[in-house]
């Protein structure tokens, strides 16, 4: 980057910005909520957009909402573990509004950068899980009461998994099929779990249940297709997002990319097609300004998302713009 040309601006980085930035002929260059590097700074450059500091703003670190959202999610955890009850007020209170928080001020990919900060994947993955869903819930425009319902309750989907044996749910090999048939009773457990709590709802409930529910018929426990609630179907599409992207002690995370591109090949079987779309769209958007690295070896900037063809936007590639929609054998590997 030229520090003649952007020492003027390099105040901007780190800093969040806190509206879109489109080009003067509606494309758009950066989404709101992106934490600004030299990359972005030059891409700016490049286009001949200039910012302002009414453009931008600081936040609390990630790092910080996370930590403290996962402490007090693994109190609760605990406490419906030893004690068999759920204490609603403090997710309500306590949790929920720092997951509001983080929403508000973060984008996806600053979110899953923070999520990695959790070491326990159990209490990482609820956190992560209501956390995604938010967003999709925002992406949709969840007006602010039924997103709190929302955060809630996709921060419950696995409470019944406190009643699963720890030899059973913390195995390091792949469960056998006997096993895998006593997981799957979390769904109910937590049915059963959040309905008998004061202070939820028989959505938070239905959202435990059905959130392994498929629209092929193939989910569990009870084969639903079209029957089940559209928080449920944001939860599910979060849950399945989080556990591919997800090392486990059975297996290798998958890149972010082949990710994105599976749960998009979903959209119009397993998943609730609308809400996998709309999450495809903003997760990609958000990578605008990311470094890919391509199929042919080399590494190129994401400069424009095409909303119609997400898996071939047009990249900085070498100083000269390409776009991946005219070279069929070019693909994005990873970013």
């Amino acid at each position: 980057m030229n520090r003649e040309r952007t020492g003027s601006v390099s105040r901007f980085i780190g800093k969040r910005l806190n509206k879109n930035i489109v080009g003067p002929t509606g494309v758009l260059y950066l989404p709101q909520d992106t934490v600004l590097n030299e990359r972005h700074l030059a891409l700016l450059l490049e286009a001949g957009i200039r910012i302002t500091d009414a453009d931008v703003y600081e936040s609390v670190p990630v790092t910080v909402i996370i930590r403290e959202a996962a402490e007090e999610w693994k109190s609760i955890f605990e406490a419906a573990k030893n004690a068999d009850r759920i204490i609603a007020r403090n997710i309500t209170e306590h949790v929920v509004p720092l997951l509001l928080e983080l929403v508000s001020n973060y984008d996806l990919h600053t979110v899953l950068d923070g999520l990695y900060e959790i070491d326990d994947y159990t209490y990482r993955h609820s956190v992560a899980v209501a956390a995604l869903s938010t967003l999709i819930g925002k992406w949709l425009g969840f007006p602010s009461a039924r997103l709190r319902v929302l955060t809630a309750a996709a921060l419950l989907h696995d409470i019944g998994k406190t009643k699963i044996p720890s030899s059973i749910l913390l195995k390091a090999g792949r469960l056998t099929p006997e096993e895998y048939e006593i997981v799957k009773k979390h769904t109910v457990f937590g049915y059963e779990m959040i309905r008998n709590a004061d202070g939820l709802s028989e959505l938070h409930a239905q959202v435990a249940l059905q959130h392994h529910e498929r629209l092929d018929g193939s989910g569990y426990p009870n084969r639903l297709t079209e029957e089940t609630f559209l928080e449920s179907r944001i939860v599910a599409v979060a849950d399945v997002f989080h556990a591919m992207l997800s090392k486990r002690p059975y297996k290798e995370a998958s890149p972010f990319f082949q990710v994105m591109k599976e749960m998009y090949s979903g959209a119009f079987g397993a998943f609730d097609p609308v809400v996998v779309t709309k999450f495809t769209q903003r997760a990609m958007e958000a990578l605008i300004g990311n470094d890919v690295l391509l199929s042919n070896g080399q590494t190129g900037t994401i400069v424009r998302i095409d909303a119609h063809n997400p898996w071939k936007p047009l990249i900085l590639l070498n100083r000269r713009f390409v776009n991946l929609a005219n070279h069929p054998s070019l693909d994005i590997k990873d970013i």
